[in-house]
């Protein structure tokens, strides 16, 4: 069965069978061996993911920081008591500043707003819910699309924020922005998940993700270099914009948000948490001129994008994804919990 992959040079789309793809994954491998290699992978494992302090709290939001699992207090404790398994909802909300994400038309009144999105996609894992002792639950999610928990009980969803009419290269084709499941009855304080995938690249457990979870268009060969996210900007050609991509390739380092909340779980029916996903704090400044300006730096590099890569820069550090020569790691600006 043909697959398609995007593969050479960034954004290049090509048609392939099963045994094609085998043949690029040699080649990849051999060409990681001669400086395409990707150089946090050669550092080994990361020890820990980055600290640092929220930047200051819009209005009504409360926005997630980078965790450090490290330092004291900060370790997972899975001592928490069971007290039996109550139903959990975590809902995702795109926005664009205020107003809620929609399919870019590449209308002057949509561009002007920063509605310039085509595709939006990205994976989370490992959630959890942390009482105010540090003692963590894990979040159990239900067997279902786009949702899925590996063999060591490690929760992976993919998110899909606009569906497939809005952007024909979205492979995922379904809409998916809530997560369900269950966890321990308790009062949590905080929600704790990692933003993409729970493994690094060439790992030879993504080839134990459902299909459905694997689209062979985010990311360079999936089952090698698979995305933790990617967004598709379309502003129109005219305005310097024709499909333009931001992917983030699975790496050894993960980031670990944290989000304060104040639920209690098990006390009225289904417990619910709504997370902000603000979109428009990838800009630095208007989202036609990211648009127009973003890097091919930021399609589908095994490296990190540094700093002279302007918007990619600025939109990797507003996911807290690290950048080379950023110096002091960034706190997310995305994620916030709803009101």
């Amino acid at each position: 069965m043909n697959r398609s992959v995007k593969t050479g040079a960034p954004g290049t789309l090509r048609k392939m069978s099963s045994l094609g793809m085998v043949g690029l994954g040699v080649f990849a491998l051999s060409a990681c061996g001669e400086g395409a290699k990707d150089p946090e992978a050669a550092q080994g494992p990361a020890k820990a993911t980055r600290v640092s302090e929220p930047k200051r709290q819009d209005e009504g939001q409360v926005p997630a920081r980078n965790v450090d699992k490290t330092k004291p207090g900060n370790q997972e404790r899975t001592d928490l008591t069971e007290s039996g398994q109550q139903p959990l909802s975590i809902s995702f909300l795109p926005k664009v500043g205020s107003a809620d994400l929609a399919c870019s038309d590449k209308s002057d009144a949509m561009v002007a707003v920063g509605q310039i999105f085509t595709d939006v996609r990205l994976f989370v894992s490992n959630l959890s819910l942390v009482d105010g002792a540090g003692r963590v639950s894990r979040m159990a999610l239900e067997p279902q699309d786009l949702q899925f928990t590996d063999g060591k009980g490690t929760s992976i969803a993919l998110l899909n924020f606009l569906d497939a009419e809005c952007a024909s290269s979205d492979a995922t084709r379904a809409v998916k922005t809530s997560l369900t499941g269950t966890a321990n009855a308790g009062q949590y304080k905080t929600l704790r998940f990692q933003l993409g995938l729970p493994y690094p690249a060439m790992d030879a457990r993504l080839v134990a993700i459902p299909a459905a979870m694997a689209p062979s268009d985010m990311g360079w060969m999936w089952e090698h270099y698979p995305a933790d996210l990617q967004i598709e900007t379309n502003t129109g050609a005219s305005r310097g914009s024709a499909s333009k991509l931001l992917n983030a390739l699975t790496r050894e380092k993960k980031v670990t948000l944290e989000l304060p909340i104040n639920l209690s779980v098990g006390a009225n029916g289904e417990a619910r948490i709504a997370v902000n996903m603000d979109l428009a704090k990838m800009f630095p400044a208007s989202g036609a001129a990211f648009a127009s300006g973003l890097e091919n730096a930021c399609n589908n590099n095994t490296s990190l994008p540094s700093e002279s890569d302007v918007n990619c820069a600025h939109a990797f550090k507003a996911f807290g994804f690290e950048v080379k020569g950023s110096g002091a790691p960034s706190a997310q600006t995305v994620f916030s919990v709803a009101p």
